[in-house]
């Protein structure tokens, strides 16, 4: 744990500690999520359907997904089917 004397406040890895005389405020740091997902199948013949899986960390309360094809959707963890060959981009 770090201290600062100076402004009254102490913190550890995931808190701050804030004191007002001889009382102690303890107040967690926010915790921002990360995205991450995966995707199955990742290849094929088109029409393709795949479904992508969330595996977000940090709490994340909504999504907004890019296909790569000119559609999106705002589902934690859609399936979608590319309907044309080719390489795309998802994010």
């Amino acid at each position: 744990m770090r201290e600062s004397k100076r402004n009254k406040f102490c913190y550890e890895k995931q808190k701050m500690f804030f004191l007002l005389g001889s009382l102690v405020f303890e107040v967690p740091f926010p915790i921002l999520p990360v995205a991450a997902f995966t995707a199955s199948p990742v290849s094929g013949k088109a029409p393709l359907p795949v479904k992508f899986t969330d595996k977000s960390t940090g709490s994340p309360t909504s999504w907004s997904w890019n296909f790569g094809d000119k559609t999106t959707s705002k589902i934690q963890s859609p399936k979608h089917k590319y309907t044309k060959a080719g390489k795309y981009t998802v994010s």
